[in-house]
């Protein structure tokens, strides 16, 4: 990690029959502790689309705010964990169905079941390639 930033990790994972969201700081010897990990969000139900964004839809100005604050002369770096299915849902992906199903390229599907060494060269996907290909999916109906 870089010397001049702070980074936080929120998570979000279903399990037991509850949803949790917690927050923990990476920049620790051991992030993942008990003692290192604060909850902010319990609900018990499955964590859809909907009762995600009820949940943690207030929750959003937050993150952004802390996206660009320095503390301590570090800059915060926020990070969203969680498994495939919580990513994708928060990533408003359609997952695994999906023509594109990958969160981090933009292979369509059958070009990932390609081996890898026939695969074309694929740029990353970011938050700003999902923005760019969210408003061309509206604009287009």
């Amino acid at each position: 990690m870089p010397e001049g930033e702070l980074w936080v990790k929120f998570g979000g994972d279903h399990g037991g029959g509850s949803f949790k969201f917690c927050c923990q700081v990476v920049n620790v010897q051991h992030p993942n502790a008990p003692q290192n990990t604060v909850p902010i969000c319990l609900f018990s139900t499955k964590d859809l689309a909907a009762n995600l964004e009820t949940a943690l839809g207030r929750y959003r100005q937050q993150l952004h705010t802390l996206q660009e604050t320095i503390w301590e002369g570090k800059k915060l770096v926020v990070i969203l964990s969680g498994d495939y299915e919580f990513l994708t849902t928060i990533y408003g992906l359609s997952g695994s169905s999906g023509v594109r199903p990958c969160l981090f390229c933009h292979y369509k599907k059958r070009t990932m079941q390609l081996c890898v060494d026939q695969r074309p060269s694929s740029a990353p996907r970011t938050l700003a390639t999902l923005q760019h290909d969210f408003d061309a999916f509206t604009s287009a109906g």
